[in-house]
């Protein structure tokens, strides 16, 4: 058999053959080639010199050996590939079985903190329902004090009209007191014109008393006297004095200052005519002075009586205008004093409105707080509650994917009658992954594969993370490609103070901008976590978590993100990149494949083994 019959002989074999990995048979095809490369070169050269029957029949013993040699060669390296696929599917099956025991644990922790955060929220529930209870008497409490509060503002309302009422019948009383003091003091004016009217009246009527007595005493003098002249011709008739002239028919009353030039003469007679004219005279005056006296004294009694009478009345109403002055200033005082304690009560009444209306607006505001307080505890809650649901169904879809590889790997392993080696649990033993592939490797020291790699038919993409740093503050390994976060670390042992730092983040034309406070520092092996406005979970913590305002990071296939200092120069760089890559290639979970992904590809595997 020539050699070009024997490579298509295995090529044919190696086409039915189908094993997991190609550069095994590569190397299963050179090295049938290359064992198989020297002799039939040598029984050709060896049949063009002799073409003998002994010559012909060894050399197809030769090419028989050779052919047996090339299948026990091209067997020994099929045993050897198997070796080596049972070896890299032996390590790629303690990978995963590592893997799914650490997402076990890992999910066990998950769920364990999960129950923890309900049991943490249901005491949380159940102290804002007491909250919420406290709340609800401190509402009634504050209700009842409104009420009360109303009812004294009632009250004091009540009391306020009743002091409006009293004080406009003070003041009417007042006005009635003020008409009255009007009254007497118009009736004392009244009454002392009518006492000065009455003083004049009863003056005049005195002169024309006393006139009509002096009329009176002048005519019955002037009678007296012509009586006494009479008589006193009829004393001088009878005496012919010499010069007389008889009197006539008519008599004329003469003066008796007059008689005394006369030249009478000193008859006895005469003088006791005189000195009974005198006499007379004396004794009328007396009686006339006398009885002037009486009437004047009479007159003067009535007019004293009368006055004493007016003047009592005048004392009389004078005390009563005191007393009536004395109450009108004692209602003033006290209507001074009443409008004082109704403008104190107003005051009152308006600082209790006032506290009413401030304790409204707390209690207002203290019950929307907690409003709004309960509802963010209902929304957590609830939003605690979906995401448990969440883990709790990608657990079982995870357990299910799991429970039926087991059982593959069962059903092979007691096909190929294997027996697994035992080990301690992985529970108890720390773990640490690697990468199923590794094939793809970065340029840089501390560049990593990070992201859900995603495929079509033909193409899968990934994003490559890279970093570098000049001082101690560098970016976290590990950043999303959805532009909701951004993480920076600390890896040093000494407080970093970013105050005044920038963090610059540039996505496919689209820059964003966030500005560290000046109080803000990272202590040694902190991480900080810088978060979207719009992302999901997101919450302001400082200096754990910081949530810009009104901005966003914008995902893209090609992100720069820079850390500036205070005076403007670089201190990090990350670069984040999708890039191609070939069919085949998976990722670990820590690069962002599921780990039901990783046991698919290993359960194809299998099945393409099982099938050779």
């Amino acid at each position: 058999m020539s050699a070009r019959a024997r490579k298509q002989k295995a090529a044919e074999s190696e086409k039915n053959e189908s094993s997991p990995t190609s550069f095994s048979r590569s190397v299963t095809i050179e090295r049938s080639h290359t064992s198989s490369s020297g002799s039939p070169r040598k029984s050709y050269s060896r049949s063009e010199r002799s073409s003998s029957p002994l010559t012909i029949s060894r050399s197809e013993e030769k090419d028989e050996l050779a052919h047996l040699n090339d299948r026990l060669a091209g067997y020994i390296d099929y045993v050897r590939k198997l070796e080596l696929d049972k070896q890299k599917l032996t390590r790629r099956i303690q990978t995963v079985t590592e893997e799914r025991m650490e997402a076990r644990k890992t999910y066990e922790d998950e769920i364990t903190a999960l129950r923890n955060l309900v049991d943490d929220l249901a005491k949380q529930k159940s102290k804002a329902e007491l909250d919420s209870k406290q709340m609800r008497d401190e509402l009634n409490d504050v209700k009842m004090k409104a009420n009360k509060r109303d009812q004294e503002n009632r009250n004091l309302q009540r009391k306020i009209e009743n002091l409006e009422r009293e004080l406009s019948k003070y003041k009417q009383d007042h006005d009635a007191y003020q008409e009255r003091e009007k009254l007497v003091e118009r009736s004392l004016y009244i009454e002392e014109e009518v006492e000065g009217r009455k003083q004049a009246e009863y003056e005049s009527r005195l002169t024309e008393e006393l006139r009509s007595i002096r009329d009176q005493t002048a005519s019955e003098l002037e009678e007296y006297k012509i009586q006494m002249e009479e008589t006193f011709e009829t004393y001088r008739s009878p005496i012919n004095l010499p010069g007389m002239v008889e009197p006539t028919g008519t008599y004329v009353p003469v003066n008796i200052a007059r008689l005394g030039h006369h030249d009478w003469q000193a008859q006895p007679p005469r003088q006791d005519s005189s000195h009974s004219r005198d006499g007379n005279q004396k004794q009328c005056h007396s009686d006339k002075s006398l009885i002037f006296c009486l009437i004047n004294k009479s007159k003067l009694g009535q007019l004293k009586s009368s006055a004493n009478f007016s003047a009592e009345d005048a004392s009389r109403q004078r005390s009563e205008l005191l007393i009536a002055r004395k109450r009108a200033d004692e209602l003033s005082h006290d209507l001074s004093k009443k409008i004082a304690e109704l403008e104190l009560l107003q005051r009152r009444v308006a600082d209790l409105e006032r506290q009413l209306t401030d304790e409204r607006k707390d209690f207002e505001s203290q019950l929307l707080f907690q409003r709004q307080e309960v509802n963010r505890l209902k929304e957590e809650l609830e939003e605690s509650f979906r995401e448990f649901t969440d883990l709790m169904n990608t657990k079982i879809a995870l357990d299910q994917e799991i429970l039926m590889y087991r059982k593959m790997l069962e059903g092979e392993e007691s096909r190929l009658n294997l027996t697994p080696a035992p080990r301690d649990s992985p529970f108890n033993i720390p773990v640490k992954r690697r990468r199923v592939d590794g094939d793809f490797e970065g340029d840089e020291s501390n560049a990593s594969l990070t992201g859900a790699s995603y495929s079509s038919s033909r193409t899968r993409f990934a994003y490559r993370v890279s970093s570098t740093a000049r001082g101690p503050v560098e970016f976290f390994k590990e950043q999303d490609t959805h532009g909701k976060w951004i993480k920076i670390h600390n890896s040093s042992n000494d407080e970093m103070s970013l105050g005044g730092w920038e963090l610059v983040h540039e996505a496919d034309s689209h820059e964003t901008r966030f500005k560290f406070s000046r109080a803000f520092s990272l202590k040694p092996g902190a991480i900080c976590t810088i978060w979207s406005q719009d992302a999901e979970g997101n919450s302001h913590n400082p200096p754990a978590d910081l949530t810009m305002k009104n901005k966003s990071f914008h995902p893209g296939t090609d992100v720069t993100i820079l850390l500036l200092d205070a005076d403007g120069e670089e201190q990090a760089k990350c670069t984040v990149k999708r890039e191609k890559i070939r069919p085949g290639v998976n990722f670990d979970r820590k690069s962002g494949v599921r780990a039901h992904d990783e046991v698919s590809v290993l359960i194809l595997c299998l099945i393409s083994v099982n099938n050779n």
